[in-house]
């Protein structure tokens, strides 16, 4: 899981796998070091996917600004 943390991500595929990792933390037959592994993984997608939106919000601010400009 480890190499996933460091290659590039998109929103979408960070999203998808995200939904992913939910479903099997939901899953009362993996272990507990697993289950670990999966949060620790959710939560650094979790932070990205926030990251991403709060750029996009940034860059619809700066759109809607200069439409209201004209």
């Amino acid at each position: 899981m480890e190499s996933k943390k460091t290659e590039a991500l998109k929103y979408e595929t960070a999203v998808k796998e995200l939904n992913e990792v939910v479903e099997k933390l939901e899953d009362a037959e993996i272990s507990l070091e697993k289950m670990m592994e999966l949060y620790e993984r959710g939560k650094y997608l979790l932070d990205f996917c926030e990251k991403q939106l709060n750029k996009f919000e940034e860059k619809i601010e700066v759109i809607n600004r200069k439409n209201q400009e004209k």
